[in-house]
C-alpha cells in the first residue's frame, strides 16, 4: 500500500508498532504513509541506556552503550509487562563494579508453593540456580489438589524467565554433602537441593550464596553444610529494606515505567520530525496481551505525554493495512515479531473486519532466535577457538562484569546474523575485544551458512507453525477456506518460515507491504477512524470491538467462573457479589485469568489455554460480623480491552460503607 485515497484525511496523530526488540511509528501525509526517522532509521530499537538517574540514551545508541555496560541497558521490558518485575540500576562507584559482590540463590519448591512469581524479584545482577529436584517437585505438587494452582503458575513462570541468563536450573552435587545426614525420602529431596546450595557456596567466590526455603528442617542441615539459609518472609523484609533504602545514586523501575520513557521519548522525536505537536496516537499490542498488560501500555502512553491513546491489537492492524486491497476473503494473519508470536484468522468483507479467532505464543519471538544463534552458535564457536566456556559464569572464567560483556557483544552479532540470514546464503560474523578464560583479549572470526542457521531453529519453526495449526482447529475453519497469509514482524523474514508456512497451507505469503511498517500503517488507518475529520475512512474500513477470549475469576476448587464470553460486544461489565467468611474480615483477594476462544473444555484455572492475569487485593474493609457486607466488584473491559476494576462495599442495611480505609490494589501495579 504505497499511496493512499484519503485525500481528506486532517489532523496529527501517528500509529506506533510498539515492539519487544524494535518499534516504529507512521503517521498520514500528503495522501502517503510515513515514517518516523530516529537518527535516520525509521526502525528504533526498544533499547534504554542509563547513563544516570536523568540521563537515558535511546535505539542504536543505547545498544553499543550496552556492549561495553550491560549492567546499564534495559531491553525485551516489553515481556514483563503485567508481572511485578522491577529492575535496579546501581549507578555509585561505576569503576569499581568488577569487585562488587552479589548474591547466588538458590530457591526450594515451598517458596515457589507460597510466592510463584518469586523470580520477578530479582534483577539482572542477581544469579538464581532452581534445582532440578524443585522442578521434579513442582510437577508432583501439580498434581495435589492443594497446590495445584501454585505449582502451575510456579512452572510457567520458570519457563518464561529461562529467556534470562541469570536464572538457569543445575543438577545436584550429592557427593558434596556429609555421610551422616539423613538420606529418608524426604531427606534425600532435601538434601539434592541443599547440595546444589553447598556446591555454589565452595565455588562462587564473586557471589554470597544464600538458600532460600520455609523448611526449618533445611535450614537447620544448611547450618551444619556451613550454607546461609533465609527464610522468604526476611529475604521480603531486606528486599523491602533495600528498595526502600535505596542510595540516591539508585534508580528502581518497572516494566510499565520503563515503557512510558520509550513513549516519551518517541512522542518527543515525531514532533521533531513531523514538525507538529503530536498528542494523539494508536498503539498496537500483540493479539495474546491480556487486559491488565493493556492497560499498562495504555496508562504509559497517557504519562508518556500524549492526550488521547487507543489501543489497536496487532493482527487487527495487519488487517487494516490490507482491507483496502483484500475484499471478501478469509486471511491468516501471522505475526512474528522480536518478543511475542501471535496468529489470527480475519474475515474481511467490504472493508468490514472482523477477527474469527486468535492464538499465540507471547514467550516466543525473534530474541529467542538471536538466543539460539548466540548460544549454540556462536557460543560453540567460541569454546573451540579459545577454550572459553560462554553458557556459565562460573565456568568461563571471567569476572562478572567480563562475561556479561561478552555476551552482549555476542547478542548484538547474533542479531545482526539473524537480519543478514533473511536475505544472504551466509554472513561472515566477527566480533572484536572479546575476553577469554586467560584474561586476555582475543577476537572472534567465521561464516554462517543460512543452512546451519536454519537448522538450529527448526525447533522455533515448530513451534510457531503448532500455533497455526491449533488456531486453526480450534476456529472451525478448514484451512482450504483460508484465502490469503500476510506477514508481520521481522522474524518473519526468514525464508524457511515463509516457506514452511506455505508448505503447511498451500499458500505463498502475500508481500506487498513490507512486514516491518505494515502494523504501524494499520494503527495509522485506526488513528484516522478515531480523530480523523473524515467520514472517507469510517466508510473504507469497520471494525467490530469484541472481547477475543473469555475472561474470569478463580473460585473454589480452581474452577475457572466465567464473567465475559469471547465474542461478546466492547465495552462490557460484570458484577459480582461477595461477601466475608469471618467477622472483622480485612481484605478479599481476587484472581482473574483469560481463556482462549474455543477451549470451553479447560474449566480450571491450570488447564491449558487458561492464563492468569492479575490478582486484585481489596483491603481495609470495615469491620463486621461475618456475612454482614456485601462487596460489590464490577469489572469492566474497555473497547480498548484493558481491564477497570471498581469496587463498592455496603452494610446489611445496603448503605455504602466504604469508607476511607478502603483500598484496591493489583498484583501487577505492586
Amino acid at each position: 500500500m504505497q499511496e493512499a485515497i484519503f485525500d481528506e484525511v486532517e489532523g496529527t496523530f501517528v500509529g506506533i508498532d510498539l515492539g519487544t526488540s524494535n518499534s516504529v511509528v507512521s503517521y498520514f501525509k500528503n495522501s502517503n504513509f510515513e515514517q518516523v526517522k530516529f537518527k535516520g532509521k525509521s526502525i528504533i530499537p526498544s533499547v534504554l541506556y542509563f547513563e544516570s538517574k536523568n540521563k537515558i540514551i535511546y535505539g542504536d545508541r543505547a545498544l553499543k552503550k550496552g556492549v561495553v555496560h550491560p549492567e546499564f541497558m534495559l531491553k525485551e521490558f516489553k515481556r514483563d509487562l503485567g508481572s511485578s518485575k522491577k529492575y535496579t540500576f546501581n549507578f555509585s562507584d561505576q569503576k569499581n563494579q568488577e569487585s562488587t559482590n552479589g548474591f547466588t540463590y538458590i530457591i526450594d519448591t515451598n517458596i515457589f508453593i507460597e510466592e510463584p512469581d518469586i523470580l520477578d524479584s530479582f534483577d539482572s545482577s542477581t544469579l538464581v540456580k532452581i534445582p532440578l529436584k524443585v522442578i521434579d517437585e513442582l510437577q508432583f505438587r501439580k498434581s495435589q489438589p492443594e497446590t495445584d494452582t501454585a505449582a502451575s503458575y510456579a512452572l510457567e513462570n520458570i519457563e518464561k524467565n529461562m529467556i534470562n541468563s541469570h536464572i538457569e536450573t543445575c543438577e545436584s552435587y550429592d557427593d558434596l554433602l556429609s555421610q551422616d545426614l539423613d538420606v529418608d525420602k524426604n531427606s534425600n529431596n532435601d538434601n539434592k537441593i541443599l547440595s546444589v546450595a553447598k556446591h555454589f557456596t565452595i565455588n562462587m567466590t564473586t557471589h554470597a550464596t544464600v538458600l532460600l526455603t520455609n523448611d526449618a528442617g533445611l535450614r537447620l542441615k544448611a547450618d551444619s553444610e556451613h550454607v546461609t539459609a533465609q527464610k522468604l518472609e526476611q529475604f521480603k523484609h531486606d528486599l523491602a529494606h533495600k528498595e526502600v533504602h535505596a542510595k540516591s545514586d539508585s534508580l528502581v523501575i518497572t516494566p510499565k515505567e520503563a515503557t512510558r520513557i520509550l513513549l516519551k521519548h518517541i512522542r518527543e522525536e515525531s514532533e521533531k520530525y513531523i514538525g507538529e505537536e503530536v498528542l494523539k496516537a494508536v498503539i498496537t499490542v500483540p493479539a495474546n496481551f491480556n487486559p491488565t498488560q493493556i492497560g499498562q501500555i495504555k496508562e504509559a502512553g497517557e504519562r508518556a505525554g500524549f492526550e488521547e491513546i487507543a489501543i489497536q491489537k496487532e493482527p487487527v492492524a495487519v488487517g487494516y493495512a490490507y482491507a483496502l486491497e483484500e475484499q471478501d476473503k478469509k486471511i491468516l494473519v501471522y505475526d512474528f515479531g522480536g518478543g511475542t508470536f501471535d496468529a489470527s484468522l480475519l474475515q474481511v468483507t467490504d472493508g468490514t473486519i472482523e477477527v474469527l479467532a486468535i492464538d499465540g505464543d507471547p514467550n516466543l519471538g525473534g530474541a529467542d532466535v538471536t538466543k539460539i544463534v548466540s548460544e549454540q552458535i556462536i557460543y560453540e564457536e567460541f569454546v573451540d577457538a579459545h577454550d572459553t566456556d560462554m553458557f556459565d559464569q562460573h565456568d568461563s572464567g571471567l569476572s562478572m562484569l567480563d562475561f556479561f560483556k561478552n555476551q552482549q557483544a555476542i547478542s548484538v552479532a547474533a542479531e545482526q546474523a539473524k537480519i543478514e540470514l533473511s536475505h544472504y546464503e551466509s554472513t561472515e560474523i566477527s566480533i572484536a575485544n572479546l575476553m577469554n578464560s586467560e584474561g586476555e583479549i582475543v577476537n572472534l572470526q567465521f561464516t554462517l551458512e543460512r543452512t546451519r542457521f536454519e537448522d538450529e531453529i527448526s525447533d522455533i519453526r515448530k513451534k510457531s507453525l503448532d500455533v497455526v495449526k491449533t488456531l486453526i482447529a480450534n476456529s472451525g475453519i478448514k484451512k482450504e477456506d483460508i484465502n490469503e497469509i500476510v506477514m508481520a514482524g521481522g522474524t518473519s523474514l526468514i525464508p524457511s518460515i515463509r516457506n514452511s508456512l506455505e508448505d503447511t497451507l498451500g499458500i505463498a505469503p502475500k508481500k506487498s507491504i513490507d512486514t516491518s511498517v505494515v502494523i504501524s500503517q494499520g494503527a495509522v488507518l485506526e488513528a484516522m477512524r478515531h480523530w480523523s475529520e473524515s467520514d472517507t475512512v469510517q466508510e473504507k474500513i469497520i471494525y467490530n470491538d469484541n472481547a477475543l477470549q473469555d475472561f474470569g475469576i478463580g473460585i473454589k476448587d480452581n474452577r475457572f467462573d466465567l464473567l465475559i464470553a469471547a465474542d461478546s460486544e466492547l465495552p462490557i461489565r460484570e458484577t459480582r457479589e461477595y461477601t466475608t467468611e469471618k467477622d472483622n474480615q480485612e481484605s478479599l483477594s481476587i484472581e482473574i485469568f483469560q481463556r482462549k476462544k474455543g477451549y470451553l473444555s479447560a474449566v480450571k484455572t491450570f488447564d491449558n489455554g487458561v492464563e492468569y492475569i492479575d490478582k486484585i487485593e481489596i483491603s481495609g474493609l470495615p469491620q463486621s460480623n461475618v456475612g454482614d457486607l456485601t462487596i460489590n466488584v464490577t469489572f469492566e473491559l474497555t473497547k480498548d480491552d484493558a481491564l477497570q476494576i471498581a469496587v463498592e462495599v455496603l452494610d446489611r442495611n445496603n448503605n455504602i460503607c466504604n469508607g476511607n480505609t478502603l483500598n484496591v490494589a493489583r498484583a501487577s501495579d505492586a
